[in-house]
């Protein structure tokens, strides 16, 4: 598990270091000064802690400021002899959490855990049979991996997270390709490898809009019963009869 946490305290990030590792053997708390220097952490980092006391003045523009360039949980910690008032101020700022220092191991690790579950709900989509775990990129049907490319992933996410809504094409390119020259028939055939890897076992069906974008819908499947009928009826009159007999008695 790789934790920031913003401080200037060595001895408070080896406390959480250990408190974390007695659930997580392989937690680390890397100790950062400034959103700089922190910014090529982000990118892989699965919580941070922010240290009220080390930015008296402006911690509340600091946490606005990790939560522009990060989604992930982000706890305050503050010191019990403040009061409350700077945990309020941290969680209208954007803080999930806020803790009081010094921890208390049980309870901080309880909270966390939490945390991270809730977290880990918010972030999964779910849509037909298709769940995206965005932080692992895995996309799943019924449990089962769909083998994915990671650009298809994020082809694939950004029409599910943006489900219900046509996705026009300078945004897909904007959010698949961040910005790399790529033209319209290079997202065409990417999302045609999409369909064939999603088939209709995942639920879910890529929309075309000529011209503008596509989007992703669930797709319900047809009810058994009501299939019945029209299967019989392609197999004989007697047969369809002897299935309308039956529906009718299934009620």
């Amino acid at each position: 598990m790789h934790v920031l946490l913003f401080s200037r305290d060595q001895p408070l990030a080896t406390l959480l270091g250990r408190i974390l590792r007695s659930r997580w053997d392989d937690a680390w708390v890397y100790l950062v000064a400034d959103l700089d220097e922190a910014v090529p952490q982000l990118e892989t980092a699965e919580l941070v802690f922010v240290d009220l006391a080390a930015y008296p003045r402006d911690f509340a523009r600091l946490i606005q400021e990790i939560r522009a360039a990060w989604s992930g949980p982000l706890v305050a910690l503050s010191d019990e002899r403040l009061g409350p008032e700077p945990q309020v101020i941290a969680l209208r700022a954007g803080a999930d959490e806020a803790y009081e220092l010094p921890p208390e191991p049980l309870l901080y690790l309880a909270r966390i855990q939490a945390l991270l579950r809730r977290t880990e709900a918010e972030r999964r989509i779910r849509i037909g049979r298709l769940t995206l775990l965005p932080e692992t990129a895995e996309a799943l049907v019924d449990d089962r991996p769909l083998a994915l490319t990671p650009r298809e992933f994020r082809l694939l996410h950004a029409l599910a997270s943006r489900s219900g809504r046509i996705v026009r094409f300078d945004e897909l390119i904007e959010l698949v390709w961040e910005g790399e020259e790529v033209d319209r028939s290079t997202v065409r055939k990417f999302v045609q490898r999409l369909r064939e890897k999603l088939a209709p076992e995942a639920g879910v069906q890529i929309i075309a809009r000529p011209g503008l974008g596509y989007g992703l819908k669930p797709v319900s499947s047809p009810n058994a019963l009501e299939q019945i009928p029209r299967a019989l009826t392609l197999a004989g009159p007697l047969a369809a009869a002897f299935a309308q007999a039956c529906l009718s008695w299934l009620g």
